[in-house]
């Protein structure tokens, strides 16, 4: 899922091999917070947070505009109901437009000098409106809605912890 849904960001230099990104994902589920999201048994998108971040939210190609990514992204603010921050690519232009619509706001666009692929991003924020002490408050998105015809709604579960090496 991951690898199908990199892959789509064409304008990305290729550092490297499926090998390497596998071990990557593998370690980001061994040290972050992740969320799984699952339409008839198949897994097509996956979340990842760390402490006031969403480091990662990757939806399968085929599975894109039916509901799973925003699923996730519900997902992230109920987790971290006090919102939280994360990077876009900025020829991203379906993410930048999935993360405007729910109400995500740029904080910084950069050179790109500050990541791996040397490719312009921007910082965006996501917050909740009115937030006090402990995350209460409405957040500034707008709901998620289900794409017409999308059929079933994924099923969301947090990924399972490693058992060994």
């Amino acid at each position: 899922m991951f690898l199908a849904s990199f892959e789509t960001l064409t304008f990305l230099p290729v550092l490297h091999s499926h090998d390497d990104h596998r071990a990557f994902i593998h370690g980001v589920i061994d040290l972050e917070e992740v969320w799984l999201a699952d339409q008839e048994g198949r897994i097509v998108g996956m979340a990842a947070f760390s402490e006031s971040m969403l480091d990662h939210l990757y939806v399968h190609p085929a599975a894109q505009g039916q509901g799973a990514g925003g699923a996730l992204f519900e997902q992230a603010k109920a987790c971290r109901p006090e919102g939280f921050t994360f990077r876009v690519f900025q020829q991203n232009d379906r993410a930048r437009r999935f993360y405007q619509r729910r109400g995500c706001r740029i904080v910084r666009l950069t050179d790109g000098s500050g990541n791996e692929e040397q490719t312009p991003d921007a910082l965006y924020e996501g917050r909740c409106c009115g937030a006090g002490i402990g995350g209460a408050g409405r957040w500034c998105s707008r709901s998620c809605r289900a794409a017409k015809g999308c059929g079933a709604r994924p099923t969301l579960s947090p990924a399972p912890w490693p058992t060994g090496p």
